[in-house]
């Protein structure tokens, strides 16, 4: 009985000269050097990185103002409605 060759191969290989084979390829943030998968280097990890902490803290003095600014108002309404009992 003859084998009949090959046309598809699972995930994770590729077909060469008629069988399946490993792929080499390396996932998402790697790529292959000298058959093996090495981590990317970022291009510019330190200036995107303190952009992101110093975002961070900007939203997060903002939120706090905010929410600062709430509490105040509730309070100013709470003292407010006390005054107006106790004239009355």
């Amino acid at each position: 009985m003859e084998e009949e060759p090959k046309t598809q191969c699972g995930s994770g290989t590729i077909l060469k000269n008629g069988e399946c084979v490993l792929e080499n390829t390396c996932g998402l943030g790697t790529h292959l050097e000298n058959g093996k998968c090495v981590l990317d280097r970022p291009a510019s990890s330190s200036s995107s990185g303190d952009r992101s902490a110093f975002s961070q803290l900007i939203y997060g003095a903002g939120a706090a103002i905010v929410i600062s600014f709430i509490v105040i108002i509730i309070l100013w309404i709470i003292s407010r409605g006390n005054r107006q009992k106790v004239s009355a």
